[in-house]
């Protein structure tokens, strides 16, 4: 062989092993991208099924047994949370039981999901602020985390009485 021919036989192996390395991380980049596109359409899927079973409680405790026109008669947020006998989600009967509530789910091949919720009043001229008066809106948030998420997801629920 000669110098040129193994000049040349050196050169192409260099080009092809780069190119099979570009080809390796682009296939690898696919990958992680279709994980993470999985990743969040079981995370927005699961924290919306998270949201339909929240809202299926009545609006307050005191509003179960009872029609209420005083936003007085609330419950205070600083009582947000379960209320006292209240161990199992099947015992939560009013959003703001919710409150501080994680959830941890599995789905195979994405991995665990973790999701929390916070239940706050909104203000009722800008449903963007939270308030700390009681008001007849409460905003539901759940906040998905898992291994493929580059950020958490967020899903944000407006109630009202």
């Amino acid at each position: 062989m000669s110098t040129n021919e193994t000049l040349f036989t050196i050169l192409s192996l260099i080009f092809f092993s780069m190119l099979n390395v570009t080809f390796y991380n682009s296939s690898n980049n696919t990958y992680d991208t279709a994980s993470d596109n999985q990743a969040i359409i079981n995370g927005v899927s699961l924290g919306q099924s998270l949201i339909e079973d929240i809202t299926l409680r009545s609006f307050d405790e005191n509003t179960i047994n009872n029609n209420l026109s005083d936003v007085d008669s609330l419950t205070n947020t600083m009582n947000f949370g379960p209320d006292p006998g209240e161990y199992y989600v099947s015992q939560f009967d009013d959003i703001d039981d919710f409150n501080n509530y994680t959830k941890i789910d599995s789905i195979d091949g994405i991995g665990t999901f973790r999701l929390s919720v916070g239940v706050n009043y909104i203000s009722d001229s800008n449903l963007s602020q939270n308030s700390y008066s009681k008001t007849f809106l409460k905003k539901i948030t759940v906040y998905v985390e898992n291994e493929f998420l580059k950020n958490s997801i967020i899903l944000d629920y407006i109630v009202g009485y």
